[in-house]
């Protein structure tokens, strides 16, 4: 959905009794803050974010009580380590997690009103940003949508007056907001993406609804109408790839399930159960290749084979995880408690993926020539509506390491051109993959290098 128009017009684990082997093995543990809900990658860095611990649940931090302060940890997404944080004592944040990030800007949703940082600096830009209306409730979560030749960053939030009544979507940009029609109950989050039928700009809106309730539905919105499709008890989490990708995975915490989402047909094409119970459920998903990770509260995180919808292993990532994320194929996990108590927990569990590199580069395209390549190669493609914006190019082997990086920017059209010298960068003969990101969107090659 276009908003801005509108507002002009889990080490290697054997489960013997089950038989499985998990295909993740090495594990890393980062410590953070209190109760990490969110991973966030911004290019070459990893954003996590923590609720803190309030003590007496009054959502006022007060370090007298031993309450511990929500904050904002930065780390180095290759060496792991924390480069900086900052601590939120004006607030605790919404629960699950759900911020926008657009260019250098971080929006966080409070209350009725939306706050923005600088995403470098992590200095408040303005604390009351967005101000929305008493009677469309407060604000439950924030996404961000970059839009047109003059690149408008429209943030969008959900908001909740209650878990009876609709609620509401409100975009906002430039001074303006812009108002949708009443969603189902408890929009939970908002994710942009493309429809593979006519390649629009289009809204799927994840309605939490009433709780123990199956009502719970996911609504793809196009600005004009709506498809509702009904997932269950309590939606929780929309995972999308992005453009060329045409499903969706929703966990369904109270169903204990993911549902993948067919967009062409905008149907359930599979049901997938995470073989979880009562108040263990699903919480957020994510996938590397053909495999569906879950983090669960059980204390683990469980994958399956997406075609088959069996479980393939599962994951102890030492404490009940929340939010989870992949980058460069490795999957981060967010141990929001205390594993099998909710007692908050501050790590962060890293799992190391032998996965085929090809397998987490699945969006191919021959962006590179000549190949095969022996002293160099070029490197041109395009990223549609994005003028001017950085562009990181990296160079892999197949087994996953990283043997070169550099960041460029794209030209007037969004065109990326790039001579990549093959000499000199330990690019000896072989196969390599080459994996181009800029504002959210990936595009990868393979690379062959001959003498």
């Amino acid at each position: 959905m276009n908003y801005s128009s509108l507002l002009r017009k889990f080490f290697t684990f054997v489960l013997i009794v089950v038989g499985f082997t998990s295909i993740l093995s090495a594990q890393s543990t980062i410590t953070v803050g209190k109760q990490p809900l969110a991973i966030i990658p911004v290019e070459n860095t990893v954003h996590v974010f923590c609720n803190g611990d309030d003590m007496n649940f009054n959502n006022i931090y007060e370090p007298d009580s031993g309450d511990v302060a929500a904050s904002w940890w930065i780390l180095d997404a290759q060496t792991q380590t924390v480069l900086k944080h900052r601590e939120f004592t004006d607030q605790y944040l919404p629960f699950p997690f759900r911020a926008g990030i657009g260019y250098d800007t971080l929006y966080v949703g409070a209350g009725n009103h939306v706050s923005t940082f600088n995403i470098n600096t992590q200095e408040m830009i303005q604390d009351k940003a967005i101000i929305v209306p008493d009677s469309v409730g407060t604000i439950h979560a924030v996404s961000v949508q970059i839009e047109g030749d003059e690149h408008t960053a429209v943030a969008v939030m959900s908001c909740i007056k209650d878990y009876l009544t609709p609620g509401y979507i409100i975009a906002a940009a430039n001074g303006f907001t812009y108002i949708l029609p009443p969603t189902k109950i408890g929009p939970q989050q908002v994710v942009n993406y493309t429809n593979p039928n006519d390649s629009s700009d289009n809204a799927a809106i994840l309605c939490e609804g009433s709780f123990g309730v199956e009502n719970s539905f996911l609504q793809l919105n196009n600005g004009f109408t709506s498809t509702d499709i009904l997932l269950g008890n309590g939606g929780n989490h929309i995972f999308y790839q992005g453009k060329d990708h045409d499903s969706m995975y929703v966990t369904v915490n109270g169903s204990h399930k993911v549902v993948i989402v067919d967009l062409k047909t905008q149907a359930i094409v599979k049901t997938i159960s995470t073989g979880t119970t009562e108040y263990n459920g699903p919480r957020e998903s994510v996938i590397i290749g053909k495999t569906l990770f879950v983090t669960t509260y059980n204390s683990d995180v469980r994958e399956f084979n997406i075609e088959t919808g069996a479980m393939t292993g599962i994951l102890e990532s030492k404490g009940k995880p929340e939010g989870l994320t992949v980058i460069n194929g490795k999957l981060w996990v967010a141990n929001a408690f205390i594993e099998k108590s909710y007692t908050v927990g501050n790590t962060i569990a890293v799992f190391d993926s032998p996965l085929a590199v090809e397998e987490y580069f699945t969006e191919n395209k021959n962006i590179v020539f000549p190949n095969p390549a022996r002293t160099s190669t070029s490197i041109s493609t395009t990223f549609n509506g994005q003028v001017n914006i950085p562009v990181q190019i990296e160079v892999y082997s197949v087994s996953g390491a990283k043997l070169f990086s550099t960041t460029t920017f794209t030209g007037n059209n969004g065109e990326v051109n790039y001579s990549l010298p093959i000499q000199g960068n330990n690019l000896t003969s072989g196969t390599y993959f080459v994996r181009l990101s800029a504002a959210n969107r990936v595009q990868t090659s393979r690379l062959t290098v001959v003498e």
